[in-house]
């Protein structure tokens, strides 16, 4: 603790908004602060984010009460106090809501796990069984359900229907479209809807047939789509890529009569 000019041990309870203070490795930090004075910081804040490593805070950036040092001795400047010390209450606003998020990591997963037994329960009363409780939550990311016109699923199997197949680039068959769209699948992962397209071949080898594959990555919810880079018998390179619509639109370079058409296809 800084005070006129010179270092002292206070008490942490007495510390207000603008004192400066000095931290060494392992110790605490008690209260909401910036960084003036030495080099960067590692700080373990899984207390407060549950974050599993220790984050790097450099000079200018703030340190957060509760807050355990890892590394490095600094020079820091009190920022923010709890009301209770007798300050005003929009000065520990900031350390108010680190607390609350702080309780966050931990009361969560009991908190999933009552949510979905309660919509469990609900659902029950309805009259929908589900046999698995983390059913709900996928359910709650579902912005398309399939089903026969009398509203079951009968086959639990997705099928393509190559009837409604429209290919866009001029010269190009269904067929190869539908080739295409198998070379960026793996039936190996089991997942539904390329096992339906790869069905769509006569023979599902036909996928990886005369090609060498480069990389494939797997779907995602950031780029909705499989893309896969492969290099032909000829060697020349190619990437096929198949996912939702609008994220494959905005690979190509087709004119906007083909978006409005492709929507409308969607739409309908």
């Amino acid at each position: 603790f800084l005070e006129i000019g010179r270092w002292t041990e206070q008490d942490a309870a007495i510390l207000v908004p603008r004192d400066i203070i000095s931290i060494k490795l392992r110790d605490i930090i008690h209260a909401d602060a910036r960084l003036l004075e030495g080099d960067a910081l590692s700080v373990d804040q899984s207390s407060l984010t549950g974050e599993s490593l220790p984050v790097t805070k450099n000079l200018s950036e703030e340190v957060f009460s509760g807050s355990t040092v890892k590394k490095v001795g600094i020079i820091i400047e009190l920022i923010v106090m709890y009301p209770i010390q007798y300050h005003k209450y929009r000065d520990g606003i900031n350390n108010l809501l680190v607390l609350l998020i702080g309780g966050i990591p931990i009361a969560m997963p009991t908190v999933l796990s009552i949510t979905m037994a309660i919509c469990f329960h609900r659902l029950s009363q309805q009259g929908a069984i589900t046999k698995c409780i983390t059913t709900i939550e996928e359910m709650a990311g579902m912005d398309v359900l399939c089903s026969d016109k009398i509203r079951t699923l009968t086959l639990n199997k997705l099928s393509v229907d190559k009837n409604l197949i429209e290919v866009f680039s001029k010269g190009d068959e269904k067929d190869y479209v539908i080739l295409l769209a198998a070379r960026a699948s793996r039936t190996e992962n089991q997942d539904v809807i390329d096992v339906a397209i790869v069905g769509m071949l006569a023979d599902p080898k036909e996928a990886r047939a005369g090609i060498r594959e480069v990389h494939f990555l797997p779907f995602n919810l950031v780029d909705k789509r499989t893309p896969l880079t492969y290099i032909d018998s000829d060697g020349n390179w190619h990437r096929s890529s198949k996912g939702a619509p609008e994220q494959i639109l905005n690979l190509c370079n087709y004119k906007e009569d083909v978006r409005k058409r492709v929507h409308g296809m969607i739409n309908n």
